[in-house]
């Protein structure tokens, strides 16, 4: 859920996939600050999103869930996920 009176539209539901992970570019962005180039930024920009209703341009979203285990955090079946959704473009 997003709220800002005047700058994004009320009540508006969108199937986009949002991760936590988004809210570092998004930030910077809203603060018009450069997102950074010299290393891997997961997130991506959702400004064009909020504002303006376009799609994201993200088909799947990979993520852990769960407490990993310190000794061997790969090799744990069910830790790991990714989830991924057809767009209608």
């Amino acid at each position: 859920m997003v709220r800002w009176p005047g700058r994004i539209t009320p009540k508006v539901d969108d199937e986009n996939v949002l991760s936590t992970m988004d809210i570092f570019p998004t930030l910077l962005t809203l603060a018009d600050q450069p997102i950074p180039t010299d290393r891997d930024i997961d997130g991506i920009d959702l400004a064009s999103v909020l504002f303006n209703g376009e799609p994201i341009d993200r088909d799947c979203l990979f993520f852990y869930q769960g407490q990993p285990d310190p000794v061997d955090p790969i090799n744990q079946p069910g830790l790991w996920a990714m989830r991924c959704q057809q767009l209608a473009r």
